[in-house]
């Protein structure tokens, strides 16, 4: 009870000096963190709120706060990390310190900063991951990220045992989060099954590979222009159905790529082979042998090179329509999780497990991708869980409405070929 005293919170005093770079409690590395950009994260608008005004009282008009129902996230987002979105922004316009609640832990390109804080652990595990992972990507220009959490105080920790808990949801779960990213430095040993466990799901051919093409893609283009700024103009002003050719890598077979967007306005990309056969549907392994230097000499169409783009939309749209535009190859995640559904409802038809919802999840997932948390979790669950938890898990998310990335999709439209590549001998 009693009134709140900001003077008051220990907390709130240690992220002062981490974000201007102070040493705090045997913390000397945060001498290294002056001047440089800060990602803070809570799981709630409220305390969002009060560390912006808290801050702001004595650290300046360069931080800011991003939660749910704030219009200006995108802005925000801007503002704090340009460098990263591709926006000019002067220095004196910028943000340096920005606050958020998982509003930001997925999608975004936030890699002007390499330190990110937990000002409270989040109970979804893979919110830690994710929410490194917004600086830790393609781009980051630092050799280090920084990754510091903070715990409740003693007498609190004492009675909910959160680092405990934590920790055994961590190893209990299996998460994968990489050999060099540690989010509890006193605890390194313990976690260390974690960070080397294996589990033959992450063998998906198309799937984990293919997370971040985006982000890679991205930071591709930002090279391109900056060393050839002409590049950008002339690269908008291409028509759709541009080809080019190549020389194909050394340890792969003659034929064509095809990057298209589906009737249904899904994007695809296709490595079809002379031998008129798919030989890949991976967009990275598609997006490394497209890889060209400036002085790439082009070479001859080959002459069945419109008919390789011509087969490679041909299976697009039968793919397509047996298994749906987004859920990939059948050892992806998406159609792992689609088949469980599909199979659990035939199984169970007439039986007091039957119900409208798993038909309805199903259909979802058919038509739109899996958000990445959820993808993430339902990739361990489906090693280590019975059929009916993991039915009950994807239910109760469909019908809160966490399931799936839904967006709106064209009724109608034919296939259109975006561009192609040429692969020679």
């Amino acid at each position: 009870g009693g009134v709140w005293k900001p003077n008051e919170d220990k907390k709130l005093f240690a992220l002062r000096k981490l974000i201007n770079g102070q040493a705090y409690a045997g913390h000397t590395e945060f001498e290294k963190h002056k001047n440089k950009k800060v990602l803070i994260f809570t799981q709630f608008a409220d305390t969002a709120r009060y560390l912006r005004d808290e801050l702001q009282k004595s650290d300046g008009n360069d931080i800011a706060a991003a939660f749910g129902g704030n219009s200006d996230i995108g802005k925000l987002v801007e503002q704090f990390s340009p460098s990263s979105n591709g926006s000019k922004i002067p220095a004196d316009k910028q943000i340096r310190v920005l606050i958020s609640t998982d509003v930001l832990s997925e999608g975004q390109n936030l890699q002007d900063s390499n330190i990110v804080v937990n000002f409270d652990v989040p109970w979804a595990i893979i919110r830690l991951i994710q929410r490194a992972g917004r600086v830790d990507r393609i781009g980051q220009s630092d050799a280090n990220v920084y990754c510091y959490t903070f715990w409740p105080a003693d007498g609190v920790e004492k009675i909910i045992r959160l680092r405990e808990t934590v920790r055994n949801r961590l190893i209990q779960n299996g998460e994968v989060v990489g050999s060099d990213e540690v989010f509890f430095e006193d605890d390194a040993a313990a976690l260390d099954k974690v960070y080397n466990e294996v589990f033959g799901s992450l063998d998906d051919k198309f799937d984990e590979d293919d997370t971040d093409i985006a982000s890679k893609a991205y930071a591709v283009w930002t090279e391109a222009i900056k060393a050839r700024p002409e590049l950008e103009q002339q690269v908008k002003n291409l028509a759709n159905v541009v080809y080019s050719v190549k020389k194909k890598p050394e340890d792969k077979p003659a034929g064509v790529l095809t990057y298209l967007r589906t009737k249904m306005g899904h994007d695809r990309m296709l490595y079809y082979s002379v031998n008129k056969e798919i030989y890949s549907e991976s967009p990275s392994e598609i997006f490394d042998a497209m890889a060209c230097a400036f002085d790439t000499p082009a070479l001859t169409r080959s002459e069945m090179h419109h008919e390789l783009v011509s087969k490679s939309v041909e299976f697009a749209a039968q793919k397509e329509e047996e298994l749906g535009g987004v859920l990939g190859g059948s050892g992806t995640t998406q159609a792992k999780v689609w088949s469980k559904l599909k199979e659990f409802a035939e199984k169970n038809a007439g039986t007091v497990f039957e119900t409208p919802d798993i038909q309805a999840a199903a259909d979802l997932i058919f038509k739109f991708p899996l958000l990445t948390a959820v993808k993430s979790r339902l990739k361990q669950m489906m090693t280590t869980r019975r059929d009916e938890e993991i039915v009950d898990y994807i239910v109760d998310l469909y019908l809160n409405k966490h399931l799936c990335e839904v967006k709106e999709l064209p009724t109608t439209g034919d296939p259109l070929i975006l561009c192609s590549m040429g692969l020679e001998p």
